[in-house]
Order: structure tokens, then C-alpha cells, then sequence
């Protein structure tokens, strides 16, 4: 077990941990409410997140063997509006159960690679590690999609916790995103009455 590999896993615990909080926190109304950025439910966004974690599963012993696969690069617009259309109506838990059994699936593969592996090119100058670590700010990134649909989930410390750590490498989009973001937890936890002056108030 490779040190990288351990922390990808550690990682994809954290934040399927965090995204199932999340989950949690959805009443079932809320389930069907539009994510306008990525034209899907709320429940698809949860459905994108575990069937795109059991086609990673998939695709890494193929990567690793140098096979990307049968027909070329990757339709990742046919593949979004397969995971959409299956998971259109599939109950919540049921999509947890999916995103832990890809996530353990996903771990169980990432342990196996030794270096060479890693470092094997698998698509030009991309090597298997590049890809691994691209996947690793998925979760995140649709995360930041459920907070947009809910604004409670942008004042839950846990979830602040969370996605104001997150780290989009190459994607200023995103970053631009958790900026604002930051900006307005900072506005919001200023104008909160302080406690102590609460207390002092009282005596």
C-alpha cells in the first residue's frame, strides 16, 4: 500500500461520509428539486455521484492494464444522461447503499496500484495518477451544486468544515465558486451577535 493510495481512500471515506450528511439532511420533496447548473434533480445529483463512483470501480483495472476501454475516449454527455435517466426515480437510500458499495469497490482497487502503475501514461502524457486525482474532487464539486439548491447547507458548520477545504486543482470555475462562498460565510459569521457580549448583556 502506497502512502497516495491511502490517502485517496482516506479521502473518498471523508467525503462519501460527507455527502451521505449531506443526504440526510434532503426531505423527500426536496429530492425532486432542480439543480439549475446541471439540469438534474437533486436525487439525480445523488445518483450521478454513485453511479459515476461504480463506473470508476470499473475503470480502473482497465486503466491499469492499459485498456481505457472498447470505442474510444470517453461520451461523458451520453454517460451523464444515462446515470440521470437511471436514477430518475430511485429511492434515496438506495443511492447511498450504491455510493458506499462503489466507493469500498473503488478503495479495494486503489490499494492494489504500486507505482508503476501510477505512472503508467495511459493517454498521451497522462499518466493513471493524473486521472485517480481528477476524480478524487468529484464529490465535492456536485456538493457544491446541493448548497446552491439549499441554503441551509451553506450555514452547517460540518458541511463548511468540509467543501471550504476542498482543493480544485486546474479548475478556476470551481475555485471562483468556494471563493464566494468563503465571502459570505465570512459576512454571515460577522453579522452573528457575539456570544459574549450576549453573556455580558445577562448579567
Amino acid at each position: 500500500m502506497l502512502p497516495v493510495t491511502r490517502a485517496a481512500a482516506d479521502k473518498l471515506i471523508f467525503d462519501c461520509a460527507n455527502i451521505a450528511y449531506i443526504a440526510s439532511l434532503f426531505d423527500r420533496k426536496a429530492l425532486d428539486r432542480p439543480v439549475e447548473r446541471l439540469g438534474l434533480s437533486v436525487r439525480q445529483v445523488f445518483g450521478h455521484l454513485a453511479l459515476h463512483l461504480e463506473w470508476e470501480a470499473d475503470a480502473l483495472p482497465r486503466l491499469q492494464a492499459g485498456e481505457p476501454g472498447e470505442g474510444g475516449p470517453v461520451d461523458w454527455d451520453a454517460l451523464n444522461a444515462e446515470f440521470a435517466r437511471k436514477t430518475k426515480d430511485t429511492p434515496l437510500l438506495e443511492l447511498l447503499e450504491t455510493i458506499s458499495r462503489g466507493r469500498d469497490r473503488l478503495i479495494a482497487g486503489l490499494l492494489k496500484l504500486d507505482q508503476a502503475a501510477l505512472d503508467r501514461k495511459v493517454a498521451g502524457e497522462t499518466t493513471l495518477a493524473d486521472i485517480v486525482e481528477s476524480w478524487l474532487t468529484h464529490i465535492e464539486e456536485h456538493a457544491l451544486d446541493l448548497l446552491d439548491v439549499e441554503p441551509a447547507l451553506r450555514r452547517d458548520p460540518l458541511v463548511l468544515d468540509w467543501i471550504l477545504y476542498a482543493d480544485f486543482l486546474d479548475r478556476p470555475d470551481l475555485n471562483e465558486r468556494l471563493d464566494r462562498l468563503f465571502e459570505e460565510v465570512r459576512e454571515w459569521a460577522e453579522s452573528e451577535p457575539d456570544d459574549d457580549e450576549e453573556d455580558d448583556d445577562d448579567t
